[in-house]
């Protein structure tokens, strides 16, 4: 049997994994000023709204909320296995099929390249990943055989929590 270059080409990619080690989100360092000021703002929040609306219980639960998303800030990111293969990606003990997603958006997070896989469902949330620098381009050049690249735009709210580094 003669096989074509190019289906050697796309077997050899197809049998190609790649696995790696990476945060699993970006963690940017805060000081004790950024608590300080975050919770200052809440506690002036909160204190608007009592002043205004006189809701004792609609501040509380404000504050309450506010207290609570302080603590999800202060988690450190765990570090993921991360696999892909011409199947799809696996990180952790999940795997997600390529044709779970429709396409791909390359992104740089405070120097670091990210890419943002778009799911094929309307309420699915982006699946984001880590490109170790030394394997990058190998890793999107099999997502590229799969998925079409699709140059996209951050979003106002991407925008804002890096500005205010969550």
């Amino acid at each position: 049997m003669v096989m074509d270059t190019t289906d050697a080409k796309q077997e050899e990619s197809s049998a190609k994994s790649i696995s790696w080690t990476a945060s699993e989100f970006a963690n940017s360092h805060k000081n004790a000023g950024w608590y300080l000021l975050f919770f200052g703002g809440l506690t002036g929040v909160c204190a608007l709204l009592f002043i205004v609306a006189r809701d004792f219980m609609a501040s509380i639960s404000i504050f309450v909320a506010g207290l609570l998303f302080l603590v999800l800030t202060a988690k450190k990111p765990r570090s993921m296995q991360y696999v892909i293969d011409a199947k799809g990606l696996g990180i952790g003990s999940k795997f997600y099929n390529f044709s779970s997603f429709k396409s791909f958006n390359l992104t740089d997070n405070n120097g670091i390249a990210n890419i943002d896989f778009i799911p094929m469902r309307r309420f699915a949330p982006e699946i984001s990943i880590f490109l170790p620098p030394e394997q990058g381009q190998d890793i999107l050049g099999i997502i590229s055989e799969h998925l079409p690249h699709d140059e996209r735009k951050e979003n106002k709210i991407d925008q804002l929590s890096k500005k205010l580094k969550f």
